[in-house]
């Protein structure tokens, strides 16, 4: 299944370019290659990391030690290394299709025969690293190329032209501790070889500063050294999430329209539940303390929510109606991408509450977990404002994973 899942992907990135892919047989030492365990796959950002101040056309050899800075970490679990190449439709590399980026710094870099990819692939070869890489073209302007262009293009939102004449080639694209604990616990469960993360900056904030460079994300390095394996998991505050349709709240980047999620949806006010489905692959053990969090949207005082996890009924621990979130735009409808600039302004005018419940360890499951989720209205009853779930987590603490 891998090796077909291989040849697709070269089908699909060979389509956009017009050549035809040929079929192929892999040898038998490249399919125990391509079949490798991989521990964590990290998929990350170099170029955006070193383009501003301080990054293109500075030393390459300092620059090398940042970008490997978190493989170099002691106890990094990762495995595999591909470098994220822009977005913008220009190349930094060597392209026959298209044009390079006339960055001053590439620029002189170029005039002194360096290619950074060159030295990225190097690198990551002497520390023992598979290491690639790949161009992505999103749907999202993200005004790269102002940045890489310094006053070529004055405005952000200016639409890409190789984007604008290719519109078929573009591509539609979550992060904390505990969330990825808890997602990647969940495919390691089902025997995952490994797990992947997705544009991240290359190394700390304190080595970029120490080469002057200017680092625009931030990032907790301990996913590097926990998410890859069930033994560094095991233990650790970690949260399963339902879906949201219109982007990602749970995360930064750029993030599709998620039509088929199942939430949010809206209640009825006479106790007729709502039926969901939490998938769980965790065997949870006894001792492990589990909580459900709701987040509601016009949830009013005098709503009694009622939640039975399967089958089983659940005790409310704490309902806090002064819950802000900058990435529910509610009753806006969610913006298809949740990009650090694209947050709610004014949380004070938010109107969700968070309701958390305590579940018994004895009524999880591995699987499928059916949530039954009712509101009554007792008190004011205005019909255009209806209760929202906005968001479902089942957040776990302690206990062992095996």
């Amino acid at each position: 299944m891998r090796i077909a899942r291989l040849v697709i992907t070269a089908l699909l990135l060979a389509a956009p370019t017009g050549l035809g892919a040929e079929e192929f047989t892999l040898s038998a030492a490249h399919q125990a290659a391509v079949n490798r365990q991989r521990r964590i796959f990290f998929q990350y950002d170099p170029a955006a990391d070193i383009q501003l101040k301080g990054g293109f056309g500075a030393d390459m050899e300092p620059l090398m030690g940042y970008v490997f800075d978190f493989a170099d970490m002691p106890g990094s679990q990762l495995d595999a290394i591909c470098i994220d190449v822009s977005n913008e439709g220009v190349a930094h590399y060597r392209s026959r299709i298209l044009r390079p980026i006339e960055h001053p710094g590439l620029v002189k870099w170029r005039a002194e025969g360096l290619d950074s990819f060159d030295a990225l692939i190097r690198n990551g070869h002497a520390r023992g690293k598979e290491i690639w890489w790949g161009l992505r073209m999103n749907e999202v302007e993200r005004g790269d190329l102002a940045a890489y262009e310094p006053g070529r293009y004055a405005d952000f939102k200016e639409r890409n032209p190789t984007k604008k004449a290719h519109p078929d080639w573009l591509i539609r694209s979550w992060q904390s501790l505990d969330l990825l604990c808890g997602v990647f616990g969940n495919y390691l469960h089902q025997a995952a070889d490994g797990v992947g993360i997705f544009n991240n900056p290359a190394g700390s904030a304190e080595h970029a500063a120490r080469l002057g460079l200017s680092q625009q994300a931030t990032y907790d390095p301990r996913i590097l050294t926990t998410c890859g394996s069930l033994a560094t998991i095991a233990g650790k505050p970690r949260y399963h999430a339902l879906d949201r349709r219109g982007g990602y709240a749970h995360n930064e980047g750029h993030g599709s329209a998620n039509s088929h999620a199942q939430l949010p949806v809206t209640l009825r006010y006479d106790g007729t539940p709502c039926m969901l489905t939490l998938p769980l692959w965790e065997p949870v053990e006894p001792g492990t303390a589990a909580t459900l969090r709701l987040v509601l949207f016009n949830h009013v005082e005098g709503d009694d929510v009622a939640v039975r996890f399967n089958g089983s009924g659940l005790t409310r621990s704490l309902v806090d109606p002064q819950w802000k979130d900058a990435r529910i735009f509610s009753p806006l409808p969610q913006p298809e991408t949740v990009t650090p600039g694209n947050l709610v302004k004014n949380l004070a005018t938010q109107q969700l509450t968070r309701v958390e419940l305590a579940v018994p360890v004895e009524s999880l499951k591995r699987g499928a977990n059916e949530l039954a989720i009712s509101v009554q209205r007792t008190g004011p009853f205005p019909a255009s404002k209806p209760v929202t779930i906005e968001k479902v987590e089942l957040h776990l603490e302690g206990g062992a994973t095996r």
